[in-house]
């Protein structure tokens, strides 16, 4: 995910995040579609929960999926 401190950084973060959700779904940095700005961060909270679920005693798993929740 793009970086962001400030307002500016806010409005090149969601350029760049075009590019990279079309990137990572597609395989194209023009793939994109406005879809993915409400499915992506499912899929990484999906695989956060699940990889928790696998390993429960694990802290990274916990503190990764307390990060993106």
């Amino acid at each position: 995910m793009p970086l962001y401190l400030f307002n500016e950084h806010f409005t090149i973060a969601q350029e760049k995040m075009k590019r990279i959700f079309g990137f990572m779904c597609t395989l194209d940095p023009f793939g994109y579609t406005k879809n993915m700005l409400f499915t992506v961060p499912f899929l990484v909270l999906h695989k956060a929960f699940i990889d928790l679920n696998t390993d429960p005693s694990n802290s990274k798993k916990k503190e990764i999926f307390n990060l993106v929740l």
